[in-house]
């Protein structure tokens, strides 16, 4: 609501994905999952492996979220089951602040950055959540960690970029001076004013 995205620059071997900064907190970019894409402003968090976003089959808990686009799979013709068992699929997730996200997996075709397709991308749709906090329209999480932060068995997003990608390298550049939201209000918070972030960070 009231952002900009800024681009990072010129396409160099896999793409560029441009970020928006939230009150120097969080940084998102946007994504699309399906055929036809449905996008995504999801938040970059080098914490967790986990993909998620909201699906139009969420509860109560998206109510209060208007500016929310929520995934159908019904409208992409790539979608897949992530798995026969019924267990598998299952999705959930707890952040140490207290905040819970479930919903079940599934398998669909993902792009990221300028020309980056990813086949049979795992991801979680979320039917509800409990004591979520968002900043500004952030629609879901894409974790950049290995799979050993993974709450689940299937392939990270990183792990399926290392076939994607020319060379296993990516970069982030964090532009700290610029805030791309509107200045809080007097009687709001900050997503977090004790988070910091590193100007600069690659893999």
């Amino acid at each position: 609501k009231g952002h900009k995205r800024r681009s990072l620059g010129e396409e160099i071997g896999g793409g560029t994905l441009p970020l928006s900064n939230c009150h120097l907190v969080l940084w998102t970019g946007e994504i699309e999952l399906g055929t036809p894409g449905q996008p995504f402003a999801v938040h970059l968090d080098t914490g967790s492996s986990d993909l998620w976003i909201p699906s139009v089959h969420c509860d109560e808990s998206c109510q209060g979220f208007d500016e929310w686009r929520l995934y159908d799979s019904s409208l992409s013709s790539t979608y897949k089951v992530a798995s026969d068992d019924p267990d598998a699929n299952k999705f959930e997730i707890r952040y140490a602040d207290g905040e819970t996200a479930t919903g079940e997996h599934g398998s669909d075709v993902m792009r990221l950055a300028s020309d980056l397709f990813i086949p049979e991308q795992i991801f979680a749709q979320i039917t509800s959540f409990s004591s979520f906090q968002t900043c500004a329209s952030e629609e879901g999480v894409l974790g950049l960690g290995l799979n050993a932060l993974s709450s689940h068995s299937f392939p990270s997003t990183l792990s399926k970029l290392r076939g994607v990608l020319k060379q296993p390298i990516f970069s982030v550049y964090l532009n700290g001076s610029i805030d791309d939201y509107p200045p809080l209000e007097e009687d709001e918070e900050s997503y977090n004013e004790d988070s910091q972030q590193p100007d600069y960070a690659g893999n």
